[in-house]
């Protein structure tokens, strides 16, 4: 989200706005199949609920690291539909942003 943000600040025209900053949504299950391409290895997404996520997290990141972790999560569990009806294409034209595919966030990445 450092693009869309960065170039909202570039905009003092824009000060007070309020953009939602996104556009597109993919499946845990779609990301795992492009990554697997990407690699020539299979990769599998686990579903895991924010308990248990905040639960994997602890030993790595600590009791309320981990929870606020979490928290990002069970916000968009308990909001997705108003999450994904927000009007992202509006705010890409407004910044002149296009909306990276995952296939060119995988090819970004050193694997």
């Amino acid at each position: 989200m450092g693009k869309p943000t960065c170039k909202a600040l570039e905009r003092p025209d824009l000060s007070g706005e309020k953009l939602p900053i996104g556009g597109n949504i993919y499946t845990g299950k779609e990301i795992a199949q492009e990554i697997s391409q990407k690699i020539q290895k299979e990769v599998h997404f686990i579903a895991l609920t924010p308990d248990d996520f905040e639960a994997n997290l602890v030993e790595g990141f600590g009791n309320l690291e981990a929870k606020e972790i979490s928290n990002l999560y069970r916000y968009v569990k308990e909001n997705k539909s108003k999450l994904y009806s927000k009007d992202f294409e509006k705010t890409n034209q407004l910044l002149e942003l296009k909306p990276e595919s995952i296939k060119d966030f995988i090819a970004s990445i050193e694997w």
